[in-house]
């Protein structure tokens, strides 16, 4: 993503349903083969081992299953969003130091991630809450109870976890990249917001998620906005979406299938290419 030339994809095969699809079925390689009824059992047992047994041995106090499990699943229920810990305490009927330390948990269990906001001595009125997402999105719409069909009925929610399953494979990535690269979300109090940015070095490649199967320039405002407070320091931007097509935007801003998260680029100069994570 960060490499001299401007990485260029191709065609995509993969309809909305077959995000869809990919989003239940989660990222665990033991859970994405299986039926739905089983693969539902495989969540049940993996939320009951993280929730029951593993929260006690990672806590430095005893927490209680049932008040984790109501932290959780406000979590899911908010996942995408800026993290609000009084609503979460509101939600799971607890103190809000309960719902702050329970949150912390969930985090040192890996199975929430927050997202830090993202800050610029450039840029004013940024806000600074975080963002949180459910460390897989198979789980997240196992404890929402939902299936594909479901899915495809509830545009707000899809595009939760369609934000979510971009976020958990970008974090894969970046785990494994060469050089350090943080991720994090931009939204100030003029309404301009970024769902995801990710830092190298300065340099800055910033993204904007749709579930849609078409976009347009509307859809980019928040990168065009941030590309023209940057100036230089503004790598690239893209609209990750559930369309089969890529296509330039704007300068240095494209509109990219979301598939491209795990097919290889090339770019315009494969002798010089340096696209390394």
């Amino acid at each position: 993503m960060f490499g001299d030339q401007a990485p260029t994809f191709g065609h995509s095969a993969l309809s909305r349903h077959d995000y869809l699809t990919r989003i239940v079925a989660g990222r665990f390689p033991d859970a994405i083969g299986r039926s739905d009824r089983s693969r539902s059992r495989w969540f049940d047992g993996y939320v009951e081992q993280l929730v029951d047994r593993d929260a006690a041995q990672v806590a430095t106090t005893n927490p209680r299953p049932r008040k984790l499990r109501s932290v959780l699943s406000s979590c899911v229920a908010r996942t995408g969003q800026e993290l609000n810990k009084e609503a979460t305490a509101r939600d799971a009927d607890v103190a809000k130091g309960t719902a702050d330390n329970y949150i912390t948990l969930l985090e040192d269990l890996s199975i929430i991630q927050r997202v830090p906001a993202w800050h610029n001595k450039r840029l004013h009125r940024l806000n600074r809450s975080p963002k949180i997402h459910i460390a897989d999105p198979g789980i997240a719409a196992h404890l929402l109870n939902v299936d594909v069909t479901a899915l495809e009925r509830d545009a707000t929610l899809v595009g939760q976890l369609f934000e979510t399953f971009v976020a958990t494979e970008l974090s894969a990535h970046l785990e494994t990249a060469n050089h350090r690269t943080e991720m994090f979300h931009l939204r100030n109090r003029d309404g301009n917001e970024v769902d995801l940015i990710l830092e190298r070095h300065g340099q800055i490649v910033a993204l904007e998620v749709k579930s849609s199967t078409t976009v347009d320039r509307g859809d980019a405002k928040g990168l065009l906005w941030l590309q023209d407070k940057l100036g230089a320091a503004f790598h690239y931007g893209a609209v990750l979406y559930a369309g089969t097509l890529p296509f330039q935007i704007d300068d240095r801003i494209w509109a990219i299938p979301a598939s491209a998260l795990w097919r290889s680029p090339q770019t315009h100069d494969s002798q010089h290419s340096n696209h390394d994570d």
